[in-house]
């Protein structure tokens, strides 16, 4: 397995991984039409725009080239914590 930043090339990919994701692990917790709207085009433009502003630190996992997963790194949104000692992943 290979880890690597995140790039351009990587945004749709990364699109249909997080999206698949969601449509697999949420099934039957929320409803189906939220899971049906996702949109591929729509969530690889944010993943471009937050590559693009590096927002966050984002990696993928490939295995022979093959993204496999990928890790999001950024800034604790929680506004009682610290945000110079705690981050999300």
């Amino acid at each position: 397995m290979n880890i690597r930043p995140a790039n351009l090339k990587d945004t749709y990919t990364l699109a249909t991984l997080h999206i698949d994701s969601w449509k697999s692990a949420y099934k039957g917790l929320v409803p189906d039409e939220f899971l049906a709207q996702l949109d591929y085009t729509m969530r690889a433009d944010r993943f471009r725009e937050s590559l693009k502003q590096s927002r966050e630190e984002t990696y993928v996992a490939e295995i022979d080239g093959e993204l496999v997963g990928f890790l999001i790194l950024g800034l604790c949104r929680d506004e009682d914590l610290d945000h110079n000692v705690y981050g999300e992943i």
